[in-house]
């Protein structure tokens, strides 16, 4: 066979190795566009299954950027899923190669997931400058209002609040709702997304009426973007009932967490850990309505997740043994009751410090069973620290920590301290009638039924 012969063979491979790789990456295309859509409708297994052909194929190409996308795909359904560790890994392979060829903003996309999954796995200290990194570039190579530093915000608020700044929080969580609104055109979905985590801190700060407005609003659009079916509506649903159990509002609550598990389960299957949140969360509602039998089993389940997906020692953990805890006292079993609170605070010590509000809760518990078994003096101390704790999140004269307030005057009282009691009352009271006179009536805690569930 003649030299030119052969030349027009070799160019006529080259031409079906084109044909071929052209052909491919339109099918992987489709591939990727359909795993979107499967993950947008919560349809993860599917999603998965998709990125995960995306990849196969990604991997027989030449180019890079498909298999970089295909890996941050593949992650991100893998972080819904609860994988974090096959997520981690993913993501950290799409970084190298982003990296290696220049691409800035891909980067920061996926720095600013790991800082995610360092925040879900409790590790609030390693996701900060995760998440301030990916901030700065967004912000040198987009623009400062651009959406992608909106997303970087909300991420920085939640760590912010695990990190136990909840006025820093706040002021992020303002910031990032702010841009978002302010756009020529305003994602909905994504103006939900922060509603509903600030309504969340925006009930811990006691500002009840901004976070009812703010978890209607989210549900709303929620429901009408993703359908009554979505696990963000159900968790939406499970915010606005929390802040109604905060009000005393049972009837409210029980209807509004009738479909929360099951959707939750459907979508993200009975282990994951967003299911264990939910089950926590309906398991106080549930306490708080006097059915200790029903909250204990779902206390144990989500132990169970926990520990099977974090570790014996994830934070989160320490708010459900301190749920137990609450079920203990509640049968009067004191010695049971400390033996949890006791692990509970050494898991909280560790990964979240001894000037956390978590920790300072757990130490509000303890207070309680220290002045149950009659121990006044060890009660008072173990009050007095958690309040300061929970004061220099807060300030002094914050409406939410009224409880814990009345809860130390009447153990003081027990040790005759009167007067630092009444003085502790009556700040109690102004807080709470200042609250009430800003939010409205509908927002307002009673005094009374603080100073009874305190003598209770």
């Amino acid at each position: 066979m003649g030299r030119g012969a052969i030349r027009v063979l070799v160019a006529a491979a080259f031409v079906s190795l084109g044909l071929l790789e052209a052909a491919s990456t339109g099918e992987w295309s489709n591939l990727i566009a359909q795993g979107q859509a499967e993950q947008r409708s919560a349809n993860y297994r599917e999603a998965e299954a998709s990125f995960h052909s995306a990849l196969t194929i990604a991997n027989q190409q030449s180019a890079w950027q498909p298999r970089a996308r295909s890996e941050s795909y593949l992650a991100r359904v893998e972080q819904a899923l609860g994988n974090l560790d096959e997520a981690e890994n993913l993501y950290r392979q799409s970084l190298a190669l982003n990296q290696d060829h220049g691409a800035v903003v891909d980067s920061a996309a996926i720095i600013l997931n790991l800082g995610r999954i360092a925040r879900t796995k409790g590790h609030p200290d390693q996701a900060l400058p995760l998440c301030l990194q990916s901030i700065a570039i967004f912000r040198s190579s987009l623009g400062a209002q651009h959406p992608y530093v909106a997303d970087a915000l909300d991420t920085l608020a939640s760590v912010q609040v695990s990190l136990g700044k909840d006025l820093e929080a706040a002021a992020t969580y303002r910031d990032s709702l702010s841009m978002r609104q302010s756009g020529a055109r305003v994602d909905q979905l994504k103006v939900a997304a922060t509603l509903s985590d600030f309504a969340a801190l925006q009930m811990t700060l006691g500002l009840y009426k901004e976070a009812e407005a703010g978890y209607r609003r989210a549900l709303a659009l929620r429901q009408s973007g993703l359908g009554d079916g979505h696990p963000e509506v159900a968790e939406t649903r499970l915010g606005l009932a929390k802040l109604y159990r905060n009000l005393r509002q049972y009837s409210r609550a029980d209807v509004l967490v009738e479909e929360v598990l099951p959707r939750l389960e459907a979508a993200l299957g009975p282990g994951h850990a967003r299911v264990a949140n939910a089950i926590q969360e309906i398991a106080a509602l549930y306490e708080e309505e006097g059915r200790v039998e029903e909250a204990e089993p779902l206390l144990r389940r989500a132990l169970a997740i926990y520990e099977k997906s974090f570790g014996p020692d994830y934070p989160q953990i320490a708010v459900v043994l301190t749920g137990l805890a609450v079920l203990e006292i509640d049968r009067r079993h004191y010695e049971a009751a400390e033996d949890l609170c006791t692990r509970a605070l050494k898991i909280d010590e560790a990964a979240l410090g001894p000037d956390h509000p978590e920790f300072a809760a757990i130490l509000h518990k303890v207070a309680l069973i220290d002045s149950l078994e009659g121990r006044y003096d060890e009660s008072a101390k173990l009050h007095k620290r958690a309040l300061e704790i929970r004061e220099r999140t807060l300030g002094v004269d914050h409406p939410s920590i009224a409880r814990w307030e009345m809860d130390y005057a009447c153990v003081l009282r027990k040790i005759h301290r009167k007067k630092e009691a009444g003085e502790l009352e009556a700040r109690a009271q102004q807080a709470l009638a200042n609250a009430a006179e800003v939010a409205g009536e509908n927002y307002r805690v009673d005094v009374r039924d603080l100073q009874r569930l305190s003598g209770k």
